[in-house]
């Protein structure tokens, strides 16, 4: 029996994909958990850092493994997971400008 192509690519995009915002996931919480309390200097930016790399990982596996999996959600559900994700990643990558900015200054 062989598998036909379409399934071979999704099951590549999902592996592909599902690693990617594993690995995003594991490294904000290396952050938040370890980095943070090994660097107390720098504990908010890593914990801030450790947040957004997290919902950077949320949005990366609701975008591209849930919306190839589970097409047919219904949007209102979609809209809330990758916004809320998306939201927090962008008040996070913002924040940690405005720190980066304020440490070059």
């Amino acid at each position: 029996m062989t598998i036909p192509q379409a399934s071979m690519g999704l099951v590549l995009r999902v592996a592909v994909a599902g690693a990617w915002a594993g690995l995003l996931v594991l490294v904000g919480l290396w952050l938040v958990l370890d980095w943070a309390v090994r660097a107390p200097g720098f504990a908010i930016p890593c914990r801030l850092g450790g947040v957004t790399l997290i919902a950077m990982g949320q949005f990366v596996f609701a975008a591209l493994v849930a919306d190839r999996l589970f097409p047919g959600v219904w949007p209102g559900v979609r809209l809330a997971v990758e916004g809320a994700s998306a939201l927090t990643f962008l008040i996070g990558i913002a924040t940690l400008g405005v720190l980066a900015w304020g440490a070059l200054t």
